[in-house]
Parts: C-alpha cells; structure tokens; sequence
C-alpha cells in the first residue's frame, strides 16, 4: 500500500529516537517525503516519484450486458510525495505511553496512467481492444486518529488503533481504444472508482494498514534503523 510509509513514521519514529511527540511527527514526515522521493533500496523502499507498479491487475465481470476481461499494465502513479499534512490535534501528553493524534493528510491532485487490454462478449460476438487509460484525481484526503504505544513503559510497541477515511472529490478519466465508447467508459470508470474509493475502501482500510504496519514494519529490527540512519546521512 503506498502511503504506508507515511503512518509506519508515525507509529515507529519512537522506536529509534526520544523528543516531543508533535515534533517527532513533523521530523519523521519529513524524513518519509525525502525517502519516498529518492527511494531507500536496503529498507526496502521504492522511489515514489512517479510510482512504478512492476506487475499487472487482471479482472472480470459483466456490465451493460456485455462479460469482459480485462488486464492492465504499465501503471504509473504521479503525485504520491506532493501531500500536505495536517495534525489536526495532539490527543495525548508527550508522557503517555500512547501516542494519539488526529491528522489530515492531503493531496491536490494525483495522475494515473496506464495500458488496458480488453476481451469481451455480447452474446456469441467476441470483441478485443487495446489502449490507454488516464486517471486525474483532484483533492484526496486521508482523515483520522492514530494511537499508537511508545517503548520505555513496558509495553508491547504496536499500533493499537487506526481510524482511516479516505476520500476523494473528483476522478477524470480518459481512454482510447474503444472507438465511440471512448467517453462512456471514462464515465464509468470515473464513477465507479470514485463510490469505490469514498465508500468501499476509504472506510475499510484500518485493518489492512494496522496489519502491515505491525507486522511488516514493527515486527522488524533492522528496518526502522536503516531509514533513519539513511535521513540522517541524507540531510
């Protein structure tokens, strides 16, 4: 998941370093930024400027009376390290063993892009087409509070609570490759992708990010030490 790294900062800058909660968050962010730009191959972090997704997304169904199969490749996403943070409030005391913050993390606009190859039926008539789709998303918002346990108090370090939405207030799409379906299908993809993000995966994100935060990056070592010996080398 790609903004990943923005929260595994928050909940993991304790692991390595002391301070003030809200100054440790604006320090790690700025750290996550540089990191996502340049890419730190030993964490590993790719380079998120663009982002290079390396494999496909293959998938099916059925709409306007037609089955389809559809594959796509070459997907490049622009914007990811163009955000803009809002700690809305610190809900904790720098001497809690909880560290509590709500945030609103923001971008203007993000650009996809990406080659589409498409089997599909009407009946017993086959079609395939190939072409290009173009996503432009403006202002995407991820809103929420993170709680999450700092060493020293004897307790587990985990991320104990992450309540993501996420949002978005527009998708422009375009695509080539299927003649005078060109606009309908930019239509309803935009559509679809739009209910897809404000109500399907923006409030069902939770979970998956707690999961990949304390198992892929708490449950680590080396990991955390690495990316802030490579910010600290990298001012």
């Amino acid at each position: 998941m790609i903004a990943l790294r923005i929260f595994a900062f928050l909940a993991l800058a304790y692991s390595v370093q002391g301070g003030a909660d809200l100054e440790l968050v604006y320090k790690l962010l700025d750290c996550c930024k540089r990191a996502i730009l340049d890419g730190v191959p030993t964490v590993p972090v790719p380079s998120h400027n663009p982002l290079l997704i390396p494999h496909n997304v293959s998938f099916n169904g059925a709409t306007f009376g037609a089955d389809f199969n559809a594959t796509l490749a070459n997907i490049v996403w622009y914007g990811i390290p163009d955000w803009e943070l809002k700690v809305g409030k610190q809900l904790s005391e720098d001497t809690d063993a909880h560290a509590v913050f709500d945030f609103d993390i923001y971008w203007k606009s993000f650009n996809m892009s990406m080659d589409y190859s498409l089997q599909y039926h009407v009946g017993f008539v086959e079609q395939n087409s190939h072409g290009q789709i173009i996503l432009n998303w403006t202002h995407t918002d991820w809103v929420g509070t993170i709680n999450f346990t700092k060493p020293g108090f004897g307790l587990k370090e985990e991320v104990s609570s992450l309540d993501l939405t996420w949002t978005v207030k527009d998708i422009d799409t375009h695509v080539t490759g299927l003649g005078l379906l060109d606009a309908g299908a930019g239509a309803l993809i935009s559509t679809t992708l739009t209910n897809y993000l404000n109500h399907v995966l923006g409030t069902g994100l939770s979970p998956l990010l707690i999961g990949r935060l304390n198992d892929f990056w708490l449950a680590n070592s080396t990991r955390v030490p690495i990316l802030f010996d490579w910010c600290d080398s990298n001012q």
